[in-house]
């Protein structure tokens, strides 16, 4: 530790001792997504069988409005600020603090960001579902915006969760917006009433799914070599670049390496860009994750004048600063945070 931080909660907290309403709540977190995803889309296809008369009219008027007069929200900046309402009380509900509790989770604020810029806050190592930007950031908003006031968080995740009803109001209410370019480039060119940078800050998992079948235990392997894409957005859109790393991302399950699923997920991620985690996690259980302790780093702002046409050179010299940056934060932090490590954190695509 450098002694400059801000960690919260402080290193010295003592946790409650692992018990039944933690494991209850990141089980909960998990199945509801499930079910969001998988068994509502399949409940409403097997209502609409027993009671078309009555179930289409409904289903008709919500994808009018979901589907069209919003379908492009998610690309537009989404629901807006999320500091209020249904997206605020959920992502601030005392639940959380039994999950953050179940990680040991703590979150360590190297540097402030300013007000009056857009920030690209790049996540590393993605793991299964990374749990630290959960944990840390995501669920846990309140802490978050003391530790950076005056910025509006927003999460990306992929279009498609977009098409999946229920899912999409759930993540437009955290604030979400799709992954793709456009809807990137809106949010981080956003401005305020004075004509200024609005204050975003963007989440973006850099290694994505890919990166996912590298985890193994105390380790730290990243796709980051051949991503070049975020490093062009942040200059083509002026947006500064962060680094973020949480420790223990991927210790939270072991992986089969073996199988079927795995020869799936390889046709799955070619073509729907996402993968079916192939896991084992506590007792056995692949929908239990082990308590491995997640502390998330986030890193001091690395400056991005905009470029409208950035040659290659001036992406290649921006991704070396990042990754410069990158390395300086890991190195800083790992004899705290990544003791048990077999290796180093390398970048291996």
């Amino acid at each position: 530790m450098l002694g400059t931080e801000i960690v919260e909660p402080p290193l010295d907290t003592e946790f409650e001792a692992y018990n039944g309403k933690q494991q209850y709540t990141v089980l909960e977190w998990i199945f509801t997504s499930l079910f969001v995803v998988i068994v509502v889309p399949g409940l409403i296809v097997a209502l609409l069988i027993a009671y078309p008369i009555y179930v289409l009219p409904m289903l008709l008027v919500y994808g009018q409005w979901a589907y069209g007069v919003e379908g492009n929200t998610q690309r537009t900046g989404g629901w807006g600020i999320t500091y209020w309402g249904i997206g605020l009380w959920s992502c601030n509900r005392h639940v959380w603090s039994h999950f953050r509790e179940y990680f040991r989770a703590h979150i360590v604020r190297t540097a402030p960001l300013p007000p009056g810029r857009n920030y690209l806050l790049c996540v590393h190592p993605h793991g299964v579902y990374v749990l630290g930007l959960v944990a840390n950031v995501i669920n846990n908003r309140r802490v978050f915006a003391q530790l950076f006031p005056s910025l509006t968080l927003r999460i990306t995740t992929l279009e498609l969760n977009f098409r999946v009803p229920l899912w999409r109001e759930i993540l437009l209410s955290q604030g979400a917006v799709s992954v793709d370019k456009d809807a990137l480039e809106h949010v981080l060119t956003e401005t305020n009433a004075r004509g200024e940078p609005a204050g975003n800050i963007l989440t973006l998992v850099v290694g994505a799914a890919e990166e996912f079948q590298l985890m193994e235990p105390h380790t730290m392997d990243l796709v980051l070599n051949k991503r070049r894409g975020f490093v062009k957005l942040a200059l083509t859109t002026g947006a500064d670049l962060v680094p973020l790393i949480t420790f223990g991302e991927n210790d939270t399950w072991r992986r089969e390496t073996n199988g079927l699923l795995v020869d799936i997920n390889k046709f799955l991620k070619k073509y729907l860009k996402f993968v079916i985690p192939e896991l084992q996690g506590r007792d056995g259980n692949p929908f239990m994750p082990l308590p491995a302790k997640l502390v998330t780093v986030i890193g001091a702002p690395i400056h991005v004048d905009r470029v409208e046409n950035p040659s290659a050179e001036v992406v290649n010299s921006l991704h070396q600063r990042y990754v410069e940056a990158l390395f300086k934060l890991y190195d800083s932090y790992k004899d705290d945070f990544f003791k048990d490590r077999v290796r180093d954190m390398r970048l291996v695509k």
